[in-house]
């Protein structure tokens, strides 16, 4: 037994890194560009950049319909029979769909100066490949996706460089962009296609059984959009109602940290993975105990990033991106007071126990809670108070979440996170970071005490993660 689960936690640790470094290169790619176009452009200049990024994920959620989250439910043989089982028509109603919602992107670009088919084109290709990641990550090609996404990330960096070097001009960067997204995209689809011939076989010597897809890919769908519209809404709003200038602000105080999404989304894919088996998927001590395992994992990164971002912000502005950026400061501390949530992902054993329902539920509260605070929020604190008012209502989801797990497994709240683990990494690597903090800024220039927390909370969290790791194998 102990060696069982020695496996199923290496397997379980394992996924979660490739899953990550599927997605950690490109994402280092953005924010390097996002630091370097901060430094050298001008606030609206760089606010008009943002603003299509900002609004292509709002409307990519909406045209992929939630089938890249959807995917990540089932097993690979699973697919390859839906793929081509499925009727025609609902391929043929999903890329009308998908052809429509472009067209809708693209009129709202051309105030940019953009042709129409450029942001059409734009957002098609960025749509497919993020449903074909997905479908790679379920037939575990995730070696290659880590080297595709690698080749892809130095090469959009380059691009971003050498455009800015030449004469910025957004009309060409972009259309340089889609082509490097149209060569992903058919190295994608290349490997996912051999996959599929390879077992097509096997997989449709099985019948097709379809009962609650339909259900769980329109609830699935609609989280997704509900999500991504709780992450970006507010830079959504920013973009269309202030100056481009503020966008830029504003949007540098409250992104979200970079890697912690790909972190939480890599664990809770690889759960969702092991949880798609057959072998012991329908007990919950099974459930609960891979609950545990991968929230403690998650802590052991999350938490130290925490107290990094808190404590060192100002260090990270000043030295980072400058002082005319000074006022997202406050935008990034509200922001950052979510984070801790980050170290367990809620909605996993809802997603597999097609509870769409109830996940949506949590998505709307946390939308309506958001924007009821937005307005007095703002009088108080102001553009501080439109990130604090997404912050607040995060917790207030997090909670509604861990009620109907509990209740869905049977098991009392306080079971499906290791909260003593937590209370105890709070404490210890709280005190570390506040008591280093302290004599770095009282002693040293802003830019070696930003870069001796970085060094810091990096020993951190690979000493975190080890320990965790050593406790799974002794279970």
């Amino acid at each position: 037994m102990t060696l069982l689960r020695k496996a199923k936690s290496d397997i379980l640790f394992s996924n979660s890194v490739f899953i990550f470094f599927t997605r950690f290169f490109p994402v280092l790619a953005v924010l390097l560009v996002q630091v370097y176009y901060s430094r050298h452009l001008a606030h609206d200049v760089y606010g008009s950049y943002q603003n299509f990024w900002v609004q292509l994920y709002i409307f990519a959620a909406i045209a992929c319909a939630g089938a890249h989250v959807f995917i990540v439910t089932y097993p690979p043989a699973f697919l390859i029979r839906l793929f081509y089982k499925a009727r025609s028509k609902y391929f043929f109603y999903f890329l009308l769909w998908l052809v429509l919602v472009s067209l809708v992107f693209a009129w709202m670009q051309q105030d940019r100066g953009f042709s129409l088919w450029l942001p059409f084109a734009f957002l098609i290709v960025h749509s497919v490949s993020a449903i074909a990641e997905s479908i790679l990550i379920v037939f575990k090609k995730l070696r290659q996706l880590a080297l595709v996404n690698f080749v892809y990330a130095l090469a959009f960096a380059y691009l971003h460089y050498a455009s800015l070097n030449d004469g910025l001009e957004l009309r060409q960067l972009f259309m340089y962009v889609l082509l490097l997204m149209l060569m992903k995209l058919t190295s994608y689809t290349a490997s996912a296609w051999s996959y599929v011939v390879l077992n097509r076989k096997e997989a449709l010597s099985e019948e097709l059984l379809t009962t609650g897809v339909g259900s769980l890919w329109f609830h699935m769908g609609l989280y997704d959009f509900l999500n991504v519209l709780s992450r970006w809404v507010d830079k959504f709003i920013v973009s269309l109602l202030l100056a481009e200038s503020i966008s830029g602000i504003y949007f540098n105080g409250a992104v979200d940290i970079p890697f912690i999404p790909l972190i939480v989304g890599a664990a809770g894919s690889a759960t969702l993975i092991q949880l798609a088996s057959k072998e012991d998927k329908s007990e919950p001590a099974y459930t609960v105990t891979l609950a545990n395992r991968t929230s403690r994992l998650l802590s052991a990164v999350v938490f130290p990033l925490f107290f990094f971002f808190v404590l060192f912000r100002h260090e990270l502005f000043d030295v980072v991106f400058t002082s005319k950026f000074s006022q997202a400061v406050p935008i990034f501390l509200a922001s950052c007071l979510m984070i801790p949530l980050r170290a367990y992902s809620f909605t996993t054993v809802l997603q597999n126990r097609n509870r769409g329902a109830i996940i949506n539920a949590g998505a709307v509260i946390d939308l309506v809670l958001a924007f009821a605070l937005i307005i007095p929020l703002y009088q108080l604190l102001g553009l501080a108070g439109i990130a604090l008012s997404f912050s607040l209502a995060t917790y207030v989801q997090a909670g509604f979440y861990l009620h109907h797990t509990s209740k869905i497994l049977g098991v009392p709240v306080l079971t499906l996170f290791p909260y003593k683990n937590w209370l105890a990494k709070l404490i210890v690597v709280g005190s570390l970071f506040t008591a280093t903090h302290y004599l770095f800024s009282s002693y040293l220039s802003a830019r070696l005490s930003l870069a001796l927390g970085f060094i810091l909370a990096a020993l951190t969290i690979l000493i975190s993660i080890s320990l965790e790791l050593r406790r799974a194998a002794k279970q």
